[in-house]
């Protein structure tokens, strides 16, 4: 085999490798648990848009409305809709930070794990050595391509205001997809090291902070159950669980690049 092949294919990985690791601060950004108040602002303010309106209707009804008048009662049925459209807004603009992350990361975590395959493949090649592992993570690999559904978040921020309870719809997928996600990746980044580790490169084990475990369905029934307090929690949840994911990533990525530079020097490669 030719000795200048092996090495600018390595990296061409390498290069790729790091090019998922450095989207990392665009694509794994943390959300400010400030915004768990929209689950408080929204119902106040669309119930404070509700009774101004009624109100109004109130105020006007069977009275003879003068211009004067005519122009105080569509200023306030304006301002009341002003009010709801404030709170519609802030819901919309919540789920759409919270699923366009997502898609974000899942997107980098693909590349990420695409050129772990491809430095797997490259090594037991170039050693001769048969990876028996390959398929695996390949087959783990396609698995979780098939369940990282990239979803609209902009038809589904405006789909969780103008569509009843769809925003419980939103939160089940979100809390699904996360937790699917996290237990699937944790076991191809074991796998992958396991087989970096067998074809020469020493990489020390990462501790892996898991996400806590969480039922979407009974998170919808308790909401359904317990109203705006339990709401809260799991807004809180969708807000924070991914920063745990994405501190995992952060130490298994570090680890990672630390190995491979350490082994391009001790090999030449470099």
């Amino acid at each position: 085999m030719d000795m200048e092949q092996p090495s600018f294919e390595l990296r061409e990985i390498l290069e790729r490798l790091k090019k998922s690791i450095r989207e990392r601060n665009e694509a794994d950004v943390r959300i400010s648990g400030a915004w768990i108040l929209v689950v408080i602002l929204a119902p106040i303010l669309l119930a404070i848009s509700a009774l101004i309106l009624l109100s109004a209707g109130e105020g006007f009804s069977g009275i003879n409305i003068s211009i004067s008048n005519s122009f105080i009662s569509t200023s306030i049925i304006l301002l009341s809709l002003l009010i709801g459209a404030v709170a519609a807004a802030l819901i919309a603009v919540l789920y759409y930070k919270l699923i366009y992350r997502m898609n974000l990361h899942f997107k980098r975590s693909r590349m990420l794990r695409e050129s772990l395959i491809d430095l797997v493949s490259f090594l037991s090649k170039s050693r001769g050595i048969p990876d028996t592992e390959l398929s695996h993570l390949k087959t783990l690999h396609r698995e979780l391509e098939l369940r990282e559904t990239k979803r609209s978040a902009g038809l589904n921020a405006i789909l969780s205001i103008i569509v009843p309870f769809y925003w419980l719809y939103a939160g089940y997928f979100l809390t699904a997809e996360w937790q699917e996600h996290e237990a699937r990746e944790k076991v191809f980044f074991k796998d992958a090291f396991e087989s970096i580790r067998t074809l020469g490169i020493r990489v020390p084990t990462v501790y892996w902070e898991e996400m806590s475990k969480r039922s979407p369905g009974l998170y919808v029934i308790l909401t359904i159950i317990l109203g705006g307090l339990f709401a809260i929690y799991w807004l809180w949840t969708l807000i924070k669980d991914p920063e745990h994911h994405f501190a995992s990533h952060r130490r298994l990525e570090d680890i990672l690049l630390d190995s491979l530079e350490s082994f391009l020097k001790t090999s030449g490669e470099s």
